[in-house]
Parts: structure tokens; sequence; C-alpha cells
């Protein structure tokens, strides 16, 4: 059975929604702290595990983070002597469990007499249900970084230290926390890292911006262009816990994971269902799978899309020293 829609038109409307200015900002989504995770981790991430049986219906990724912990310096032996610490890759084994989807339809009698085709519609709506997931993993990823926060082995006088938060007066947000930054990620161990911020340095960062060609003004610009920004300020600000809050990341602590049970090429079942998979226009390498349904409903022909996307977030489980998960939390403390 063939069906009502074609598939490479659909593509071509994508394209064309996405190139004109005006459409496209309908589809672009903040989704900044994801993007800057999946810019930069550092985790491999073997491709999906296959199951059978009761597993079918289960998509399992592994991904490896190598050991090195067991080196340490220690009293040294015969030459002869073969060495006893082994490097080992630590895995973990994911079930992507995570799901979330957007939806719509719309019907054949509604392109009747309308300037607007068939085509045009669902290429919109596919832009804007991705757009609309990609938010979704980007907010539900900044919660999750606030969960793996880690131990601060660096403390300045000036700030207090609670739920591994560490709580730093409104007045020392100036570019003199730059410095106290770098030590924070030193004693963590961090390695290289980025910072995910809000609006705790936002204002200060584009006025110093704007002042750095000012004889003046040069250094504090230049403290602050020395850090690896990801600007998030509407991801962070949408929940109370992470609304003032700023983190040091290390490219190596996490891993945002998704999957697809379809692949780019459509498959067809019982002459009404389609499925395949879009890729995000916002997120690298992530793909979200499409199922079509023709059918018939009140006195109308339909056309239904469900799009879903399946993801999971993980932490690096290599961590030699308890506690340094790669992640530090800090937070503009509130005014008195």
């Amino acid at each position: 059975m063939a069906f009502t829609v074609n598939l490479p038109e659909v593509y071509v409307s994508i394209e064309r929604a996405w190139n004109d200015a005006i459409q496209r900002a309908q589809f672009e989504a903040k989704a900044n702290a994801a993007t800057g995770q999946l810019s930069r981790q550092t985790a491999r991430v073997e491709p999906i595990i296959t199951g059978s049986n009761e597993d079918a219906k289960i998509i399992t990724k592994r991904i490896y983070w190598q050991n090195f912990c067991n080196i340490v310096a220690e009293d040294c032996t015969t030459q002869c002597d073969p060495s006893a610490i082994e490097i080992t890759d630590n895995s973990q084994t994911h079930t992507i469990s995570l799901c979330k989807q957007a939806s719509f339809f719309t019907s054949w009698k509604t392109h009747r007499n309308v300037p607007h085709n068939l085509a045009g519609t669902i290429a919109g709506g596919l832009l804007k249900a991705t757009k609309e997931l990609d938010e979704w993993i980007s907010n539900q990823f900044v919660l999750y970084v606030d969960t793996q926060k880690g131990d601060h082995e660096y403390t300045n006088p000036d700030w207090t230290i609670a739920a591994d938060v560490a709580s730093v007066p409104n007045a020392n947000w100036t570019e003199a926390i730059i410095p106290e930054f770098e030590l924070a990620a030193e004693f963590a161990y961090l390695g290289p890292y980025y910072m995910l911020d809000g609006l705790n340095t936002w204002a200060t960062r584009r006025i110093a911006g704007a002042k750095q060609a000012d004889l003046d003004g040069r250094g504090n610009a230049s403290l602050w262009n020395s850090k690896n920004w990801v600007d998030s300020p509407i991801e962070l600000q949408k929940s109370a816990t992470t609304d003032n809050r700023t983190y040091l990341i290390a490219n190596s602590a996490l891993a945002i994971l998704t999957g697809n049970y379809f692949s780019e090429r459509p498959v067809e079942f019982g002459g009404k269902y389609r499925m395949w998979t879009i890729p995000s226009r916002n997120l690298p390498g992530v793909r979200y799978d499409v199922t079509e349904v023709e059918n018939c409903s009140s006195n109308d022909f339909t056309i239904s899309y469900k799009v879903q996307a399946n993801y999971q977030f993980a932490l690096n489980p290599t961590g030699c020293v308890a506690g340094r998960t790669g992640v530090l939390a800090f937070e503009k403390a509130p005014e008195i």
C-alpha cells in the first residue's frame, strides 16, 4: 500500500522551512545546556546492544571510561618483576528507559482550500515536535547536573558550603571569582572543564566584553574570556533549584545517551503504519523515532505523527576519589 505523504517532499519542505529566517525562529530550541554537553563529552558510547525475547523492546548502550585509578607511586621492585596493576575500562550498561514524545495530526480535507500543502504542514509539525523534545532533554539534563554535584575540596572563607553547593556572596561575583573557580577546579582534579551558567555572570560578562577596548577594561574581559562558557539562562531559570547556580563540569564527567528503535529508512507495518527516524536540528548526533498512522475519522482522512525521544544521562564511573564527580556547584547567595 502506498502512503499518502511523500517523504522526500516532506524533507524538502523541512529544509525550506529551516532555511527561512522567519519560519526558523519557531523551530530553534533553547537547548544550550544539552548542546554544550553533547559537543564536549568524551565518554565512548558503544552502538546499541540488541536484545531478544523479553529484552527485544529494550534499547541498551554501553559507555566506557578508561580507569587509571590503581596506578600509584610505590616502592621500587626488581626490573624483572612485571607490574600487577592493570589498566582497565570502567563501563556502565544503560537501558535507555526515559521517553518523551510530541505528537500532532492533520487531515486531508483541511488542505482542500488553503494555500499551504500537506507536505509543508507535516514538515512544520515535525520541526516543532523535535524542538519541544530538544528543549525537554536539555531542561532535564540541567536537573541531572545538579544531582551529580561533588565535594568542594577548596573553599574561600567568604563561602558557605551546604549540600555540596558553595554559596558565594553577591558582591563576590566579579572578575575576581575567576581565579577562585580555577582553584576549585584544580583541587577537584576536573581537568578540561566548562562553565554552565544562567544569570549569575551574564550581565557582568557582557558589560566587560563591551569595555574590553578600554585601557582599564582589558584585564576584566580577559579573565572572563579565559573560561569556556555555556550560557543557558532560560533552562536554569526554569527550576527553583538551579535558577541562581553556576556549574563547573569536567568534559569527561557526564554523558547524554540517546537511542532509536528504527533507522533512517522507513519501515511499514499493517498497511497504515510507517516508522523511521529524523535528526534533531539543535542537538548534535540526536535522532528521534517517528511513527506515522493513516486513519479515517469523522468523515475525513487523517494522518497522525508521534515523535519520540529515547534518552538517558550517565555519570563517569571512574571517579578515583569518593565525592569527586567532576561537577562543582556554586550559587549566588541572596542579598540580606
